[in-house]
């Protein structure tokens, strides 16, 4: 084999190589692509807003459209950098995810519909697992008004997972009356360091006038920029 034929094999193999990766130009028509068009974020705590940019590119003749962009969820937006693609173009779909209210594991998808005639819609995923922001210990306390199972006093431990221990800024309790809450630290004290505890007490006054099961949900306020306040549920039996 000489040079030469050695050489038209090796462009020949270079040629089919590139026509098999994409074949870009190749299609009479607008053809859309998404690079990696499913993502996983990772994780994340409640409240954080993650990120991600996706990367479209025209692999037809003719230029491309994205028309409309459909999330399944408010909680997520898509912004394109260009709607109208030349051939052998590319732009970029910004997507965000607000984690705001959600724990476990999260999809979201975004529809893309285009004027590329043979896929006239595309959907990109993500998926992130998200961590609660806040540990409430235990999730519920109950009182019976049967003085001898009484406990005087119960407690809910509250910890932010996050690494800040933001202060109390204020409560409230819709059941003056019938419950009485101490917290530790106070309302507007301690340096945010420590876990929060609110101690509950079911007074005499509760155990006398309520003729039937009651719940409570006290409300406890945070200065932390995401979670700025919490609901404790309390059962009067």
């Amino acid at each position: 084999m000489n040079l030469r034929s050695f050489l038209l094999i090796v462009l020949s193999a270079i040629l089919a190589s590139s026509c098999a990766d994409g074949n870009w130009g190749t299609s009479p028509e607008p053809r859309i692509h998404i690079v990696s068009p499913h993502v996983n974020m990772g994780e994340a705590f409640e409240g954080q807003i993650l990120s991600h940019t996706f990367i479209v590119e025209n692999r037809g003749s003719r230029p491309l459209t994205l028309d409309v962009l459909n999330t399944s969820c408010g909680c997520t937006t898509a912004r394109p950098i260009a709607r109208d693609l030349a051939p052998e173009d590319e732009s970029t779909i910004d997507v965000e995810v607000d984690t705001y209210g959600r724990t476990g594991l999260v999809k979201e998808t975004i529809t893309i519909r285009c004027n590329d005639p043979s896929e006239p819609a595309v959907t990109l995923q993500v998926q992130l697992e998200v961590k609660p922001l806040v540990s409430v210990e235990p999730n519920r306390l109950e009182f019976t008004r049967n003085r001898a199972q009484v406990r005087s006093e119960q407690s809910f431990l509250i910890r932010f997972l996050d690494g800040s221990q933001p202060r109390i800024i204020g409560i409230h309790n819709p059941a003056e009356d019938s419950l009485q809450l101490r917290l530790e630290p106070p309302v507007d004290a301690g340096d945010g360091d420590e876990p929060v505890l609110v101690h509950v007490d079911l007074t005499s006054a509760g155990l006398r006038d309520l003729s039937s099961r009651s719940n409570v949900r006290i409300l406890v306020f945070f200065d932390h920029p995401v979670r700025g306040s919490l609901t404790l549920p309390v059962t009067i039996d």
